[in-house]
Protein backbone atom coordinates (compact mmCIF):
# COMPACT_ATOMS: atom_id res chain seq x y z
CA UNK A 1 0.00 0.00 0.00
CA UNK A 2 1.25 3.81 -0.42
CA UNK A 3 -0.33 6.23 1.40
CA UNK A 4 0.13 9.58 1.01
CA UNK A 5 -0.47 12.13 3.87
CA UNK A 6 -0.93 15.67 4.05
CA UNK A 7 1.12 16.27 0.49
CA UNK A 8 1.92 20.01 -0.47
CA UNK A 9 3.57 21.64 -3.26
CA UNK A 10 4.16 25.01 -3.74
CA UNK A 11 6.45 27.50 -5.49
CA UNK A 12 6.97 30.69 -3.93
CA UNK A 13 3.29 32.07 -3.61
CA UNK A 14 1.26 29.63 -5.68
CA UNK A 15 0.41 26.37 -4.14
CA UNK A 16 0.21 23.43 -7.22
CA UNK A 17 -1.25 20.55 -4.63
CA UNK A 18 -2.71 21.36 -0.97
CA UNK A 19 -2.99 18.77 1.95
CA UNK A 20 -3.43 16.02 -0.84
CA UNK A 21 -4.52 12.43 1.20
CA UNK A 22 -4.79 9.48 -0.71
CA UNK A 23 -4.22 5.73 0.07
CA UNK A 24 -3.16 3.40 -3.28
CA UNK A 25 -3.89 -0.53 -2.44
CA UNK A 26 -1.29 -2.35 -4.68
CA UNK A 27 -4.31 -3.69 -6.62
CA UNK A 28 -5.53 -0.48 -7.53
CA UNK A 29 -4.65 1.36 -10.53
CA UNK A 30 -5.70 5.30 -10.54
CA UNK A 31 -5.61 8.28 -12.92
CA UNK A 32 -4.95 12.03 -12.44
CA UNK A 33 -6.80 14.26 -14.13
CA UNK A 34 -6.72 18.36 -14.15
CA UNK A 35 -5.53 21.36 -16.45
CA UNK A 36 -2.23 21.92 -18.13
CA UNK A 37 -0.27 23.25 -15.26
CA UNK A 38 -1.68 22.40 -12.35
CA UNK A 39 1.13 20.32 -10.77
CA UNK A 40 0.03 16.52 -12.35
CA UNK A 41 3.77 15.99 -13.61
CA UNK A 42 5.56 17.79 -10.39
CA UNK A 43 3.28 15.35 -7.82
CA UNK A 44 4.13 11.91 -9.49
CA UNK A 45 7.41 13.09 -9.99
CA UNK A 46 7.41 13.88 -6.01
CA UNK A 47 5.68 10.36 -5.26
CA UNK A 48 8.46 8.72 -7.55
CA UNK A 49 11.10 10.39 -5.31
CA UNK A 50 12.54 13.02 -7.30
CA UNK A 51 12.11 16.64 -5.65
CA UNK A 52 12.81 20.08 -7.66
CA UNK A 53 14.85 22.42 -6.12
CA UNK A 54 12.75 25.25 -7.26
CA UNK A 55 9.29 23.95 -5.46
CA UNK A 56 8.26 23.56 -1.17
CA UNK A 57 7.25 20.13 -0.57
CA UNK A 58 5.75 19.03 2.85
CA UNK A 59 3.46 15.96 4.41
CA UNK A 60 4.36 12.39 4.56
CA UNK A 61 4.69 9.48 2.18
CA UNK A 62 4.43 5.82 3.69
CA UNK A 63 5.04 2.54 1.50
CA UNK A 64 3.81 -0.58 3.37
CA UNK A 65 3.12 1.19 6.51
CA UNK A 66 6.56 2.78 6.66
CA UNK A 67 7.33 6.72 6.49
CA UNK A 68 10.07 6.86 3.34
CA UNK A 69 9.13 11.07 3.45
CA UNK A 70 13.00 11.49 4.76
CA UNK A 71 14.50 8.88 2.51
CA UNK A 72 14.01 11.17 -0.17
CA UNK A 73 16.75 12.97 -1.38
CA UNK A 74 16.76 16.78 -0.50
Amino acid sequence: MFECKNISISHGDRKYINGLNIRINSNEIWTISAPSGKGKTTLLKYLAGFKEDYFSYSGQLYLDGVDITQTLPS
